[in-house]
């Protein structure tokens, strides 16, 4: 099975997303995810990357394909995730990222849904990306202001369709920790980790 990017409700194969002007032009979080494509599929053995800023000064760096990609592979490994569906039960898995692709998430996301062969269920970045969900996701990542506009606009119901829940990109305080406490979804956080591919 190949990865597929799901883009408000539709299905695109890696080609047919990455050949979309017009999808691209009409969503900047998409033609961000069609320039990500782009390099990913270049010559070049590395990434040009910016930090987000959350944890100090924003910076360009400078990663490695080899790299990210086992970082996808250790992720799928720490959180027991099925990377190939295709010789277990015929079943693709499906992640989901609301972030921005012009950000170390937003890029790793990408690179986990090629290596894992997963669906990627692209959800503009937006303050409650829980009100885009219509379906099961395996695995999902989020920032702690996210997940709690989630709490506060009471669509942490939608959490039950989520299996497991990374939160990243900045510390969460103890409002927050509480209600986290109060879900059965897991929920890992994953803050300052940028540098390292997640």
């Amino acid at each position: 099975m190949n990865t597929h990017f799901v883009i408000s409700g539709i299905s695109y194969s890696e080609y047919e997303l990455r050949n979309n002007s017009d999808l691209g032009q009409r969503y900047e979080y998409v033609r961000d995810i069609q320039i990500f494509l782009e390099q990913w599929r270049g010559e070049s053995d590395s990434i040009i990357a910016h930090t987000s800023g959350s944890t100090g000064k924003p910076k360009e760096i400078e990663l490695s394909k080899s790299a990210m990609k086992a970082s996808a592979v250790a992720t799928a490994k720490a959180f027991d995730i099925e990377m190939d569906h295709e010789q277990t039960d015929n079943k693709q898995g499906v992640i989901c990222s609301p972030l921005s692709a012009k950000f170390i998430a937003g890029k790793m996301m990408i690179v986990r849904a090629l290596e894992w062969k997963a669906d990627l269920i692209c959800i503009p970045p937006s303050g409650n990306p829980l009100a885009f969900l219509d379906r099961n996701i395996d695995f999902m990542v989020m920032t702690p202001h996210q997940l709690a506009r989630s709490f506060e606009l009471g669509d942490e119901t939608k959490l039950n369709q989520v299996e497991k829940l990374l939160l990243g990109g900045s510390p969460i305080n103890k409002a927050l920790e509480d209600k986290i406490n109060s879900v059965k979804t897991p929920i890992f956080i994953g803050y300052g980790m940028t540098e390292t591919m997640s």
